[in-house]
C-alpha cells in the first residue's frame, strides 16, 4: 500500500517511477523526451552545448572543482565534511549526526535575506519568508510557487525516508531543524555513502537518475556548475575522492543577462542583489550567517 501511494504522489509530481534496470531508452524516444538528457559525454564534454539539443538536457563529465554546492567550497561543505570525517570509523552514523547537529546549530538565518547575504532593503519580501523560500534571481518562480513547490518537496522527501516530518522542522539547506529531520538528513546521507561504496556510483536516464546543475557563466566565458539536485550524492562523491563526476546540466545562466532575469525583472531582487547573489554561488563567498560554522571548521583544522 505504502509503495502504491508514493507512485500516486510521484506521479501528481510528475515522475513516472521505473526500475532503473527496466529502463531501455530507444533513439527516438530521446528526440521526443524532454526529460531524457543527450549524453555528450564522449564528444565535447560541454555543458555551454546544452542550447543546441532542442531543451534536451546534456550529461558531461565534470571536473569537482567546477561543482560547487550553495556557496559552499568543498572544504566548508557540511555534507561533505560530515561524510569525511565519518569515512573509515565504525561509527559512521554517529559521526555523521553530530557532525550535521553541530552545522545546523550554528547556521540559523531569520529569514530568506540573511540566508542569501542580503539586506532588507536589497529584497524585501526575501526578508519577510523563510530560508526555505529563497528563488533564486535568474528563476521564473515566484514567491508564492517557491513555497508551493519547496513545501511539497522538502515533504515528499521526508515521505520517501519513512517520516512525516513537516517542512516547519527545517530543510537541507541550514538550521534550525528538527530532532527528526536531523535525522532524515542523516540516514540519507548514510544510505547513500553505504550504497556507493558497496556498488560504485550509477546513474540513469530517469528523472532523478542525475546529479542536476546549473551552469553559471561570468562575462568572460568562465563557468562553474551549482548543484540542484542529488546534493546526498554529490556530497558522497566528493568525500570519496571522485576527480570527475557525470552531471545533467539542466539550464545555463549568463550574469551578463541579470536585468532580464525574471525575478529581476518581477523586483523581488535589486539588480545588484541578483549579482551578488550569482557570485557568493559562484566564488563560494559564504554569507555572515554561515561564518560560525566557517570559524569552527578552522579550529578543528588547526587543532
Amino acid at each position: 500500500m505504502l509503495k502504491q501511494h508514493l507512485k500516486k504522489i510521484l506521479r501528481i509530481c510528475g515522475y513516472n517511477v521505473t526500475s532503473a534496470k527496466q529502463v531501455k531508452i530507444h533513439p527516438e524516444e530521446v528526440r521526443h523526451n524532454k526529460q531524457i538528457p543527450v549524453d555528450i559525454r564522449d564528444k565535447s564534454n560541454d555543458p555551454m552545448q546544452l542550447p543546441y539539443f532542442m531543451g534536451h538536457p546534456v550529461l558531461v563529465d565534470a571536473c569537482v572543482s567546477k561543482i560547487g554546492r550553495y556557496f559552499f567550497t568543498p572544504n566548508v561543505d557540511p555534507y561533505i565534511y560530515s561524510v569525511k570525517g565519518a569515512l573509515c570509523k565504525d561509527i559512521q552514523m554517529g559521526l555523521l549526526r553530530e557532525s550535521l547537529r553541530s552545522y545546523y546549530s550554528m547556521v540559523k538565518p531569520n529569514n530568506a535575506c540573511e540566508w542569501l547575504g542580503l539586506t532588507k532593503n536589497e529584497a524585501p519580501l526575501l526578508y519577510q519568508s523563510p530560508s526555505w523560500v529563497s528563488p533564486f534571481p535568474w528563476e521564473s518562480l515566484s514567491m508564492e510557487k517557491e513555497y508551493e513547490g519547496m513545501k511539497r518537496i522538502i515533504e515528499f522527501e521526508n515521505q520517501l525516508s519513512g517520516k512525516k516530518a513537516s517542512v516547519f522542522e527545517g530543510w537541507n539547506g541550514c538550521g534550525p531543524v528538527s530532532e527528526e529531520k536531523l535525522k532524515i538528513e542523516t540516514n540519507r546521507l548514510y544510505k547513500v555513502l553505504k550504497s556507493i561504496e558497496a556498488n560504485g556510483y550509477r546513474r540513469n536516464d530517469c528523472p532523478d537518475g542525475d546529479i542536476e546543475v546549473v551552469a553559471l557563466v561570468r562575462e568572460d566565458g568562465h563557468w562553474k556548475l551549482h548543484v540542484r539536485q542529488g546534493q546526498h550524492r554529490f556530497a558522497v562523491l566528493m568525500a570519496l575522492g571522485y576527480k570527475t563526476i557525470p552531471v545533467r546540466v539542466i539550464s545555463i545562466v549568463y550574469r551578463r543577462d541579470s536585468l532580464i532575469w525574471p525575478n529581476v525583472q518581477s523586483k523581488l531582487y535589486a539588480n545588484e542583489a541578483a549579482l551578488k547573489v550569482f557570485d557568493r554561488m559562484f566564488y563560494g563567498d559564504a554569507p555572515k550567517v554561515v561564518r560560525p560554522w566557517l570559524d569552527e571548521i578552522k579550529l578543528r583544522v588547526n587543532n
